[in-house]
């Protein structure tokens, strides 16, 4: 009888998902991408439910995406000590909670949303050949995020037209110059506080303060002058006629 040949699986571990969080965590200094990259293996993983946001599955507070982000930063950088509190850490564990999270969504049939998110980075990579497009497009894993963060909230998937506007910046409205000014002026009172290291605070910061406060009042004054002229005079009110004395008979 011949030994049967054992049926392999293309189906990844955990072990393989610290594989990856090994291999791109080290090209993360070279490749901006890198992340995003990343990112689309812990959401197969995710969907295939070999990763979960179980909480304690390897120690008291330690999920999966604490692991993954533990192996990533010290892929990354050997001399990092990974400190599940620490700001940058805690929130990259946050993100890979996130979209372990959004992975595991059953509610959108058959496929999904494993199939929208390489929509969606399909999308991406037409709209970066577009030499008009390219500086509008928001970062890879940003896009990533955005996607999921809207898979969690609703029950219906985007559509293209959607999966197009995530991968493109939040516009903002343009400053004014009254905010220019403004943040000119606070930009100053933060290196005279020592908040962007030694304080500096001397002659020039303070005319510099001093001359954008002038503008600002000046501004102040010109708009008010303008909304005064703008408001129509209200009408003075006719005097009542004089009563006539009666006749006398």
């Amino acid at each position: 009888m011949d030994t049967p040949t054992p049926v392999t699986s293309n189906k990844p571990t955990l072990d393989t998902v610290l594989a990856d969080a090994d291999l791109f965590g080290a090209l993360a200094a070279k490749s901006k991408d890198s992340q995003a990259q990343f990112a689309i293996k812990i959401f197969g993983a995710g969907y295939l439910g070999v990763i979960d946001n179980t909480l304690d599955k390897h120690g008291k507070g330690i999920d999966d995406a604490q692991v993954i982000t533990a192996r990533y930063v010290k892929a990354r950088n050997a001399a990092v000590v990974f400190d599940a509190k620490a700001p940058n850490q805690r929130k990259t564990a946050s993100c890979f909670r996130t979209m372990i999270k959004a992975a595991l969504l059953s509610k959108f049939g058959s496929g999904e949303p494993l199939t929208a998110m390489n929509t969606l980075m399909n999308i991406r990579i037409k709209l970066r050949a577009d030499p008009a497009v390219i500086k509008l497009l928001d970062d890879a894993f940003n896009t990533q995020m955005k996607f999921c963060r809207t898979l969690i909230k609703r029950d219906t998937l985007p559509s293209d037209q959607e999966l197009r506007s995530m991968c493109l910046k939040t516009q903002h409205d343009t400053p004014t110059a009254e905010d220019v000014i403004l943040g000119i002026r606070k930009r100053i009172a933060n290196l005279e506080q020592g908040r962007h290291g030694p304080q500096l605070a001397n002659e020039e910061t303070g005319i510099i303060t001093a001359a954008c406060t002038k503008i600002l009042t000046d501004m102040a004054k010109a708009r008010g002058a303008h909304i005064a002229s703008a408001v129509p005079a209200k009408p003075k009110k006719a005097k009542p006629a004089p009563v006539a004395a009666p006749a006398t008979v």
